[in-house]
């Protein structure tokens, strides 16, 4: 938000005017959309990237050479909403990688080193692998997706555009949640993994 945005929010706030976000638009596919010289490509000074466009967000995409010839190929997603607000949907996230690069496919967002930390925009960067067979070398092995709240969690409902088939029901993650708890009551869970890690 630039300085004279931020004067005029201010303004509004004082005069006791609605200075809220408009709530978000139905969610659309993505369209390549035209850059400001009329192509469907934009400069950042640096790299070229392709334009995509949706009711929500405007997002820049490029592929990103590997410094390792052998290792998997990345995209590169520049990320920012069309009211140019913050992002606080990680939902959205998900779903523009899935959209945009695949949904077996796996990304990170970075948290830089404050000796390379670029924090001039909400601008968003996720670095996405474009092989679906590809895994990173950390996260959970399984999937589980559910909504509603359950031992003191508390899960915002989906909205339909990301709404899955599989959510598990409240009951059912009553068991898992017990599962775990014998597991990790038990000594079972951690202690086993890291040793069979450690002997690897």
């Amino acid at each position: 938000m630039g300085a004279k945005s931020r004067q005029k929010l201010v303004r509004r706030i004082a005069e006791g005017r609605i200075a809220t976000i408009k709530p978000d638009e139905p969610w659309t596919s993505f369209q390549r959309a035209i850059g400001r010289d009329g192509s469907y490509q934009c400069w950042d000074g640096e790299y070229w990237f392709d334009i995509w466009k949706n009711s929500r967000y405007t997002v820049m995409t490029r592929v990103v050479r590997n410094s390792d010839e052998n290792g998997p190929g990345m995209i590169h997603l520049s990320i920012k909403r069309n009211d140019k607000a913050p992002i606080a949907n990680w939902r959205d996230l998900q779903k523009i990688k899935n959209e945009l690069v695949g949904e077996e496919c796996e990304g990170v967002q970075i948290f830089p080193a404050e000796s390379r930390l670029v924090d001039s925009s909400n601008q968003y960067h996720l670095w996405v692998c474009s092989e679906p067979n590809f895994r990173l070398p950390f996260g959970y092995d399984e999937r589980l997706v559910c909504e509603g709240n359950h031992h003191g969690a508390v899960q915002e409902p989906f909205e339909d555009h990301v709404r899955p088939d599989d959510l598990v029901p409240t009951d059912v993650m009553k068991e898992k949640h017990q599962e775990f708890l014998d597991r990790k009551n038990s000594g079972g869970i951690y202690a086993d993994e890291i040793r069979k890690r450690v002997e690897d």
